[in-house]
């Protein structure tokens, strides 16, 4: 069944054809350089060398010594530095590979060059509006640089508005691996889909070296269970928020500074949750704990209304308006429970219920630009953080949401459950 596809992606369906960036590096009119013997010898040498510093490695494994190509690299960058300032107006061209060279530099680990290069790179993209390689430039450093939300926001200026989605075969390249690093798997695993299908192009773990890679993230999930919490949750740093990704049951969930988290495994019948607890102080100053618990169902052998009513055991009122803010359809229960915590006013808390269909492409509505982070406790780091992860499960999936609190403590817990729904993201 064919699916409608993002607009970028739509864009991008052209003729692939493997060009290697080696080649002529960002497309650099080579041509246009300081023709003098001496300087063209050092840039013959540079050649050659590339591949060894178009990216960023922590391990050196090259035949030629990393220390030979640390001279030449900065030899070459002094020397273009004094033909750039001994020219009244010098070329883009000339300024392009100096900003060439100190992106080499900074794979190196050699030198401070990061913040220079982004201000080097943002005056040319604003002196030469319409040349579409500074920014191309620029994203690919964002992505070494470990900024993955910079990276692919360059990127989508550069595809969208500058080339208007028709790249070069050696930028689609660049492109589809800022999108992996970035850990955005789903878009850039139908982005490969699309090029190959218009293209033709069976081989698709030849011609795009990350597609196993994204195989081996988005596998089916076993239908069998269980599944060890640790492979279905990953603790990601987002542009704006930190939080776990469950692409298994399709969510998103931000995860706020002095949450304590306790993530649960996959069941055989297809369920799954997580825990969150955290501390607020009642009007007495007291420090009281109160929960947010999310479950989640797929496969659901039950109705909708048949999986609330299991969870609600006859407790609840149903509630209009508290769902207003919510980014997804929901229904809200209020439930008050006097003889739960009398010390602290008695039980108060809300159940919010919601369902989701199958997505036509699984995982697009809950990705965002991310690195993986390191779990303090809080769960075992996932495999999906070194390789390994599950798509979405397929048919509908239930979700409910749970507020675990007191009377005394009501108002506070209620603005803070409420406001971390708002965050959620589900597939």
């Amino acid at each position: 069944m064919k699916v409608r596809r993002c607009c970028v992606t739509a864009m991008l369906l052209l003729v692939f054809a493997a060009a290697s960036l080696a080649a002529q590096p960002y497309h650099i009119a080579f041509g246009n350089l300081p023709d003098d013997p001496e300087y063209q010898r050092l840039i013959g040498e540079f050649f050659p060398l590339y591949n060894l510093v178009s990216v960023r490695t922590a391990d050196w494994q090259a035949d030629v010594s990393k220390q030979a190509v640390v001279r030449l690299i900065e030899t070459l960058r002094a020397e273009t530095e004094v033909r750039v300032e001994q020219s009244e107006k010098p070329n883009v061209d000339v300024l392009l590979f100096r900003a060439l060279l100190k992106v080499c530099s900074f794979n190196l680990g050699i030198g401070e060059y990061h913040a220079d290069l982004v201000r080097e790179l943002e005056a040319l993209k604003k002196e030469y509006p319409d040349d579409y390689r500074p920014s191309w430039m620029l994203a690919n450093h964002y992505a070494f640089a470990d900024e993955p939300q910079a990276a692919v926001r360059e990127f989508q200026y550069l595809v969208e508005q500058l080339l208007q989605g028709r790249l070069p075969p050696d930028m689609i390249n660049d492109y589809l691996t800022v999108l992996y690093m970035a850990q955005l798997f789903s878009r850039c695993k139908e982005t490969v889909d699309a090029i190959a299908e218009t293209d033709d192009a069976a081989d698709k773990e030849t011609l795009f070296w990350m597609y196993p890679f994204l195989e081996r993230q988005l596998k089916a999930p076993p239908l069998n269970g269980p599944i060890a919490a640790r492979r279905i949750f990953t603790f990601l740093q987002r542009e704006d928020e930190s939080g776990f990704l469950c692409r298994a049951f399709g969510i998103w969930l931000p995860i706020e500074n002095g949450f304590q988290t306790r993530t649960f495994p996959v069941a055989r019948d297809g369920s799954g949750g997580l825990a969150l607890s955290f501390p607020l102080e009642s009007k007495t100053g007291r420090r009281i704990l109160s929960g947010i618990r999310i479950v989640f169902q797929a496969r659901p052998a039950i109705s909708f209304a048949e999986y609330q009513e299991s969870l609600l055991k006859g407790r609840g009122n149903p509630v209009v308006g508290e769902e207003d803010g919510l980014p997804w359809e929901a229904v809200v229960y209020e439930i008050r429970d006097p003889q739960l915590y009398p010390e602290d006013g008695g039980g108060h808390g809300f159940v919010v219920f919601c369902t989701r269909p199958e997505p036509a492409v699984k995982g697009l509505a809950i990705e965002a630009p991310s690195r993986s982070l390191p779990t303090t406790g809080v769960v075992e780091p996932g495999a999906a953080a070194a390789g390994e992860g599950f798509t979405r499960f397929d048919g509908d999936i239930y979700y409910a949401f749970f507020l675990d609190t007191c009377e005394d403590v009501f108002p506070a817990a209620k603005a803070l459950f409420f406001s971390f729904l708002e965050r959620v993201r589900l597939d």
